[in-house]
């Protein structure tokens, strides 16, 4: 009971990935596009990246096709502020509504086997908060595979990450990310199946670890989504 807690052992990587969902294995196999051989590290939660809270999705993936006659990016940006409470980035909404359609083009070119209607092209279903002409009526936005939507984006991204040789370490917390000066090097693992501890060094860490569900009393969100992601940015003093 006396033992200090240790570093079991020191690994290091290119890119540390904390988190395993669409966005940790989206941004995986980006940089093994761009640069192939990079050696990437993710760490997950649960058992296996294909148990990440993205898999449960189920409705579909909101996306305005540039060539929409009805709908626009303006509109879909203006619900997504609208839906954060107006609190959101403006400028990251924009970054991520319009490059959305470009995302949902890449996943289907890479597997991924959207629902399509009788001519051919990719269906859309309204969601709650999809407006047309900033909240006059419903839009169809949504594009999605059957109603394993989010299933169906992380199979694709981690048949894609496995391709380019990526690592993981599973059922495991970062509890700690390290720094020397002001400049990220890491972070500190606990593997639960183990009951050790790892200092994974890397010359790039990303935070990609999910929402905070499990703070609110009620919420669709998996148990594992109780924001400790972004705890671990709040303790090393950065803005979230």
């Amino acid at each position: 009971m006396n033992s200090k807690l240790r570093i079991h052992e020191t690994i290091k990587c290119d890119v540390l990935i904390i988190g395993c969902g669409g966005a940790g294995l989206r941004c995986a196999v980006e940089i093994f596009e761009k640069m192939p051989g990079t050696r990437v590290i993710a760490v997950t939660k649960v058992p296996h990246p294909q148990k990440s809270h993205t898999s449960t999705a189920q409705g579909g993936l909101a996306a305005v096709d540039p060539d929409d006659p009805v709908d626009s990016p303006a509109y879909h940006m203006f619900d997504t502020w609208k839906g954060s409470d107006c609190m959101a980035d403006q400028n990251i909404v924009k970054k991520i509504v319009e490059s959305a359609w470009t995302q949902v083009i890449w996943l289907e070119n890479h597997g991924m086997h959207f629902s399509r209607d009788e001519a051919g092209n990719l269906s859309k279903r309204t969601f709650g908060g999809h407006t047309l002409n900033f909240g006059q009526s419903s839009a169809f936005r949504a594009v999605f595979e059957a109603d394993r939507t989010g299933k169906g984006i992380v199979d694709t991204l981690w048949g894609e990450a496995l391709k380019g040789g990526i690592s993981f370490i599973n059922q495991s917390i970062a509890t700690e990310l390290l720094f020397e000066g002001k400049r990220c090097v890491g972070a500190v693992i606990f593997r639960e199946k183990y009951g050790d501890f790892v200092k994974v060094l890397a010359r790039a860490t990303v935070l990609a670890t999910g929402g905070s569900g499990q703070m609110f009393r009620v919420t669709t969100n998996c148990r594992q989504n109780t924001a400790d992601g972004l705890a671990l940015a709040l303790r090393a003093g950065l803005p979230i």
